[in-house]
C-alpha cells in the first residue's frame, strides 16, 4: 500500500483476484476507511493497482463492486489503475468492472482523482 499524495491510498493487488483476494482488498480497504473515521488519516481517493493481477477469478469483481460502493458512501473516490483483459471474463464479470472507472497506469489514476502530480510516485 502505498501514499503517493496526501488523502490518495493505493491498494496493490497481485497474481489471483478472486474471492480470498478480493476479501483481502476489503479488509485493507476497511482498515483505511477506520484510520480515516478515527481522524487519523485523510482519506479522499482509493486506487487499486491491478497491474501485477495474473487473473481475475469468481468473488474478483464482486470484491471491487463491493470496494467501491463503500467507498462512494463515504464520499470518497475510488478508482482502478491497471490493465485487465475484459473479454477473457463472464458476461457478469465485465459489467461489474465496467461499471468501475479505469485508468491505463496508477499514475494517471493518481493524478487525474488527486488532481496532483505522481512524479515520485513509482
Amino acid at each position: 500500500m502505498d501514499r503517493p499524495v496526501d488523502g490518495t491510498t493505493v491498494i496493490r493487488a497481485s497474481g489471483r483476484l478472486d474471492a480470498a483476494g478480493g476479501a483481502r482488498l476489503l479488509r485493507l480497504l476497511d482498515a483505511q476507511i477506520e484510520m480515516a473515521r478515527g481522524g487519523h488519516r485523510r482519506l479522499d481517493a482509493v486506487v487499486v493497482d491491478i497491474s501485477a493481477v495474473d487473473t481475475i477469478g469468481r468473488g474478483g469483481p464482486e470484491a471491487l463492486a463491493h470496494a467501491q460502493y463503500a467507498c462512494s458512501r463515504r464520499r470518497i473516490d475510488f478508482v482502478m489503475g491497471g490493465a485487465v483483459d475484459l473479454w477473457s471474463l463472464s458476461p457478469a464479470a465485465r459489467r461489474r468492472l465496467g461499471a468501475l472507472t479505469w485508468y491505463p497506469t496508477v499514475d494517471l489514476a493518481v493524478a487525474s482523482i488527486g488532481g496532483g502530480s505522481a512524479d515520485h510516485h513509482g
